[in-house]
């Protein structure tokens, strides 16, 4: 275990334009990955409590876990109103509603 912060990693599946905007759609992996970066910082964060590291990396990990937990609460709440917004096309595949 390093001293490292946790890196929490974004990725996108597809961007989709209406009406002139961009909007990011996620994927339950997005989300899901964005949960897994959450648990391993407050793994690390336990790990450096727990083997009596220094106070100040201790403060600088619980500050990057809650960082962590505020994305991938931020990450879960614009997926499902992503998914609330979903419609199928005769396409064959998912849009989704522009924001009015």
């Amino acid at each position: 275990m390093t001293n490292q912060s946790t890196e929490v990693r974004f990725n996108v599946s597809q961007k989709q334009e209406t009406r002139g905007k961009t909007e990011t759609i996620l994927t339950r992996f997005d989300v899901e990955r964005a949960w897994q970066d959450q648990a391993k910082a407050v793994d690390r964060w336990e790990w450096l409590v727990m083997h009596n590291q220094p106070e100040d990396v201790c403060e600088q990990a619980w500050e990057d876990m809650q960082d962590a937990t505020q994305h991938a609460q931020e990450l879960d709440r614009i997926f499902a109103d992503q998914y609330r917004r979903r419609e199928w096309l005769s396409s064959g595949r998912w849009n989704v509603r522009a924001v009015a």
